[in-house]
C-alpha cells in the first residue's frame, strides 16, 4: 500500500464526519485552525495559572522562612507539604 492509498483511507472517514457536521473541507481547515488556536489559548491560560501558583508558593515559603529559622531539611518538608496541600485544593 503506497502513501496515497493510506492517506485516502484515512481521509475517507474524516470526510464523512465533516459532511455529517455540515462542514466543507475548506471550512474544516479553518475549524481545525480555530481549534488549535483555542487549544493554544487554553494552554497559555494554564501556564499563567501555574506561574501565579508558583509565585504564591515562593512568597509563602519566604514568609515561613522569615517567621522561624529552621533547618534545610525542615524547609524541604515544609515545601513538600505546601505543594501537596496546594494540589489538593486545586482538585
Amino acid at each position: 500500500m503506497d502513501k496515497a492509498e493510506k492517506v485516502s483511507i484515512i481521509e475517507q472517514p474524516l470526510e464523512g464526519l465533516l459532511y455529517d457536521l455540515d462542514l466543507m473541507p475548506e471550512q474544516c481547515k479553518s475549524t481545525i485552525a480555530n481549534m488549535r488556536r483555542t487549544a493554544v489559548e487554553e494552554l497559555r491560560k494554564e501556564i499563567e495559572q501555574l506561574r501565579k501558583e508558583k509565585e504564591w508558593l515562593v512568597e509563602l515559603m519566604y514568609e515561613k522562612m522569615c517567621e522561624s529559622p529552621i533547618s534545610l531539611k525542615d524547609y524541604k518538608n515544609t515545601i513538600i507539604d505546601m505543594m501537596q496541600q496546594a494540589l489538593k485544593e486545586k482538585e
